[in-house]
């Protein structure tokens, strides 16, 4: 949901937006303690905390399917942290 300056209020249904490619999904009711290269963990608005798996070539597929264009090594950087960097995105 987002509400704009001129009171406009917008919701978004992403639906199950990790089902095409993750491998595991979990709710908790705490943020998870520790975190790997599989995973992403997403804090939901009632608390709980929605935890991703996917395999890491599966994340860079779908980080290249959303910016629709290949990652700049900072791209790379901020969103798949210390793996060396590639062209992970077809031109």
């Amino acid at each position: 949901m987002t509400a704009g300056a001129d009171g406009a209020i917008m919701t978004s249904d992403f639906g199950d937006w990790s089902a095409a490619f993750r491998t595991d999904l979990h709710l908790r009711d705490h943020a998870p303690t520790e975190l790997d290269e599989r995973t992403v963990a997403l804090e939901q608005s009632d608390g709980r905390w929605q935890v991703v798996a996917a395999e890491p070539a599966v994340w860079e597929e779908r980080a290249c399917e959303i910016a629709g264009r290949v990652l700049t090594q900072q791209e790379w950087a901020e969103f798949l942290g210390s793996r060396s960097y590639a062209l992970a995105c077809a031109e």
